[in-house]
């Protein structure tokens, strides 16, 4: 059975696209088969991941999960920029109108759509990476009542910790409600500068709220390097880009490949 992992935070702009990108990457590198699923209605997951070929997709995530969908997960399943890596789409505009649809007085047990789609997974799947939105609604509740573990990401900046306990909460009442078997791996933490006085009083408090919710941060941390965001940019994964240093290449592949280890224990 695949591992189901989310990756989310109420905050937005805390880099949870660039690190599905490059987890995605990370397990990818280790021959696992990945399907991942862009719940974001910007897309920028999907834009960064979709094969060249498949850039007229017409269909999305989002019409497997209305109440009576006529597309199944291999019609909306499509390739990506990694032989090994497959994609349920998002597309813009058409988020909104489910979620809509989602919290309408018709809509019964919508919880479990994802869950209910996410069992049409074929069995060669290794790892499910599914990147939410930076909002806690109904397709988020439907994101953790599907997964295995859940990841909260943030940045080493200003007000870091806001949104991870909100999360956090709603990540328990998921698992005593809906998924009793939903572990929250830990907190990722983005754009860190250790050497900097703000970065490790950030890390403090990162790790302070972490123990409010009995986590933990898993490291290692991802530091603030251009690299980092030239992935999801250039749409490679860092083993592929040019003009790096052999230095900062090594370092970077093996801090995701440490994240990929960890949030799996």
């Amino acid at each position: 059975m695949a591992e189901i992992i989310t990756f989310c935070n109420q905050k937005g702009g805390v880099g949870k696209t660039t690190t599905s990108f490059n987890i995605a990457r990370a397990f990818s590198l280790k021959k696992k088969n990945v399907l991942v699923i862009d719940l974001d209605e910007q897309a920028n997951l999907t834009e960064a991941l979709i094969a060249e070929d498949s850039k007229q997709y017409e269909v999305s995530i989002a019409d497997s999960l209305i109440s009576q969908p006529v597309n199944t997960l291999f019609s909306v399943m499509t390739e990506t920029i990694w032989e090994n890596v497959m994609l349920l789409p998002s597309a813009k505009g058409k988020t909104s109108a489910l979620l809509s649809e989602m919290s309408g007085q018709g809509a019964i047990a919508s919880e479990f759509r994802l869950k209910k789609l996410l069992e049409q997974v074929p069995s060669e799947f290794d790892i499910v990476i599914i990147d939410c939105a930076p909002a806690i609604n109904k397709l988020t509740v439907n994101s953790l009542v599907a997964s295995t573990r859940a990841v909260l990401v943030t940045q080493s900046q200003l007000y870091p910790t806001i949104g991870l306990i909100a999360v956090a909460g709603v990540i328990e009442a998921v698992k005593a409600s809906y998924n009793p078997g939903l572990k929250l791996s830990g907190v990722i933490v983005n754009q860190h500068a250790p050497r900097t006085r703000a970065g490790r009083e950030y890390l403090e408090q990162i790790a302070s709220a972490a123990a409010e919710f009995e986590s933990r941060i898993l490291e290692p941390a991802i530091p603030a390097k251009q690299i980092v965001q030239r992935t999801i940019a250039e749409r490679k994964g860092i083993d592929e880009l040019l003009m790096v240093s052999k230095e900062d290449r090594t370092d970077m592949l093996t801090r995701y490949d440490a994240l990929a280890k960890e949030m799996l224990k």
